[in-house]
């Protein structure tokens, strides 16, 4: 990379594959002088399973282990028969997302134990969901390609990472300003929204039922 002004960089290399991964490493670059960033990754931690929906396993989709702390992003395809397997560098804990062909959304957490080799997780993905529709609030029109995610009631917003770490799922409203999050336990959710050139949006205390539905909800947004 050429024409960097002096300063502190964080380089990230992403491989493609079967397997996806996200290495990062930070680097000081010096006025005149040629900085030199060396990556190696390692034999990991191989993590593995079976996701299912309903009792039934998923086909097709993608899943990524993310470590906040580190940087580490890591992930790869989920088979037609819902398994998946890829390696994650380092013991500790991780936020599994996992994106599958219905444009369902969900997050789980896993903890990678020290000395382990490989570690199995299955997942059962809560059948629960929460709709509704983001509107402009002065013209009443849907808001399309806005971004809709649940966090958990009482989520702590001192930082982007903790805000993360209580997100359940997301989902993009559709041309009508419509959205399902899908993948959502039985539990009381905040709902918030983010669209270029509005305010943030927000409704508290959506409840989920042991029967897995919620209140459509209308979402209003105000430019800003």
């Amino acid at each position: 990379m050429k024409a960097l002004s002096p300063g502190d960089y964080r380089v990230s290399v992403t491989a493609q594959g079967r397997q996806r991964s996200s290495l990062q490493q930070d680097v000081t670059v010096l006025e005149g002088q040629v900085s030199e960033v060396h990556f190696a990754e390692a034999k990991g931690i191989r993590l593995f399973g079976v996701v299912r929906l309903g009792g039934a396993p998923v086909s097709g989709g993608s899943i990524y282990a993310a470590q906040i702390a580190s940087g580490s992003n890591v992930g790869g395809d989920i088979g037609a028969g819902g398994d998946y397997s890829f390696e994650v560098p380092r013991p500790g804990t991780y936020m599994l997302m996992l994106q599958l062909q219905n444009r369902l959304g969900f997050k789980v957490s896993v903890t990678v134990p020290e000395g382990a080799v490989d570690v199995q997780q299955d997942i059962d993905v809560p059948t629960g969901h929460i709709s509704g529709v983001v509107v402009d609030t002065a013209t009443g029109v849907g808001v399309s390609d806005a971004q809709v995610g649940a966090f958990g009631a009482g989520a702590v917003e001192s930082s982007m990472s903790s805000l993360f770490q209580s997100l359940q799922a997301m989902a993009q409203t559709d041309g009508e300003g419509r959205f399902t999050l899908t993948g959502i336990a039985p539990g009381i959710y905040s709902i918030r929204v983010f669209s270029g050139g509005y305010a943030h949006g927000r409704i508290d205390g959506v409840e989920v039922a042991e029967r897995g539905l919620a209140r459509d909800g209308r979402i209003p947004l105000s430019r800003g």
